[in-house]
């Protein structure tokens, strides 16, 4: 879990979810599928970081958790979508910049053959 622990979460819907302590320090973990998917809080107060996710070594996107018309909603974000499954390491790392920032990662997904499997 890296620099992550799993704390309340108090956005809509969700109960925990795996927010940043201090440090920059990736959550890691191995999975298949043909997608992958993340759900975060986003908010718009300036305490808000970012983070990139890395498949397979590759950074693929960065997140803001910042969004000046947002309230501290669930937000869903679309990864990648391959044509087949594959396996996938898949590392969320805290953004320089983001290490004493606000970061919650409030569920991580990946379906595989249609079937979809929760993180």
């Amino acid at each position: 879990m890296g620099s992550f622990e799993v704390k309340q979460a108090g956005s809509q819907g969700f109960d925990k979810c795996w927010q940043l302590c201090d440090g920059t320090s990736p959550i890691k973990f191995d999975t298949k599928g043909n997608a992958l998917f993340v759900i975060y809080r986003r908010n718009k107060t300036e305490d808000m970081g970012s983070f990139d996710i890395l498949v397979n070594g590759a950074k693929l996107k960065t997140i803001n958790t910042y969004n000046k018309d947002s309230w501290g909603e669930a937000f869903p974000e679309l990864v990648i979508k391959f044509q087949t499954n594959k396996d996938m390491t898949v590392e969320i790392v805290p953004c320089e910049g983001s290490e004493d920032k606000k970061i919650q990662i409030l569920g991580i997904g990946s379906a595989e053959n249609g079937k979809k499997i929760g993180i």
